[in-house]
């Protein structure tokens, strides 16, 4: 694994967006589960904030699926090439739009930037991954990750 040292300065008076609801819901079939997190965030200041949110899945989990719902409108994922993706998201933040990017971080680790959450305005961030699991003599193993432990690296992106 590759160490990064980061260095930022952050303003200390933006709010940042505060997790309000988590559900999950999964399916075990066989060997191959599917679940699906939903995350409720809501801005309590008043100015738009751009906030990163981190997500762990299990190391051999394949996200299937990623989007996100502020009011009535409904954002969902693309598949595009990293600079593509940045230009696009950059030029929605610049026209004042909402805007999601994910980017895998390293395997299991993704690290999801929302753009312009208006004050008081709630966002739901929904993702669905899938995981193909072995047996162990008699035993299946079934690991749903809820928090970033050091095994799975820093919460903090910035650490």
């Amino acid at each position: 694994m590759n160490e990064l040292e980061i260095a930022a300065v952050m303003p200390t008076d933006i709010p940042e967006a505060v997790l309000q609801e988590v559900s999950i819901a999964g399916t075990l079939s066989g060997l191959y589960s599917e679940v699906e997190v939903t995350q409720c965030y809501f801005n309590p200041g008043d100015t738009n904030i751009e906030t990163v949110l981190t997500l762990a899945l299990p190391q051999e989990a394949v996200l299937l699926g990623v989007d996100l719902t502020i009011g009535e409108r409904r954002l969902e994922g693309a598949v595009k090439a990293r600079k593509q993706a940045e230009h696009d998201y950059e030029e929605a933040v610049c026209e004042g739009g909402s805007a999601l990017m994910v980017v895998e971080v390293e395997p299991g680790i993704f690290s999801i930037t929302l753009a312009n959450l208006l004050p008081q305005e709630k966002a739901v961030v929904r993702f669905r991954y899938a995981e193909l699991h072995r047996w162990a003599g008699e035993t299946l193993r079934f690991y749903l990750p809820l928090t970033l432990a050091p095994r799975y690296g820093s919460p903090d992106p910035l650490q």
